[in-house]
């Protein structure tokens, strides 16, 4: 709109309506096979005027372009920038999601080699919490299992070895005597 009023402006000045007038006059003349009455001189003055003010809307029109270039410039820019913080945003909470789903997968892991290595050591008062009916919370329950059946074998080959010494205590002092 801005730039289609500054032409119609422009185009409404002397020079243009000189050139239409001098190119009616060409016409004319064409015809009837001579251009008297046109004037070299003022022909290229007044086209010199006419390329003028063509530059002028040229010019116009270039900055316009270029403003509206900038624009858009920044704005991509700004979006940009919107986009990469929102990306951003979304990797460092995606970070943290991985941080605390392998840190709630391998705290019942590191528990279950933590009782198994005391386990291993002679250690059969661990206490065991199988919170889970996942895969780490059925090996935390296996272990618990195992280690109160370790302890229930361990008691009575303790009550056995302890009868085995008794009896044989007593046979000893029964020969002896």
């Amino acid at each position: 709109p801005e730039q289609q009023a500054l032409f119609e402006q422009k185009s409404a000045a002397p020079p243009f309506l000189e050139t239409q007038k001098i190119r009616e006059q060409v016409y004319a003349a064409g015809r009837e096979g001579t251009l008297a009455d046109v004037d070299p001189s003022h022909w290229f003055q007044v086209q010199t005027q006419k390329i003028n003010l063509l530059k002028d809307i040229e010019n116009k029109l270039s900055q316009d372009l270029s403003a509206k270039a900038d624009e858009i410039e920044n704005r991509a820019y700004a979006e940009f920038q919107f986009a990469l913080f929102i990306v951003s945003v979304l990797l460092s909470l995606a970070a943290l999601l991985v941080y605390f789903l392998l840190k709630a997968l391998t705290r019942p892991l590191q528990q279950a080699v933590a009782v198994a290595d005391a386990i291993t050591l002679g250690n059969l008062d661990n206490q065991i919490e199988a919170n889970s009916n996942d895969e780490t919370g059925q090996l935390l329950q296996s272990l618990a299992i195992m280690q109160a059946h370790l302890k229930k074998r361990l008691g009575e080959d303790k009550q056995i070895a302890e009868d085995a010494l008794r009896i044989n205590r007593a046979l000893d002092s029964a020969t002896t005597h």
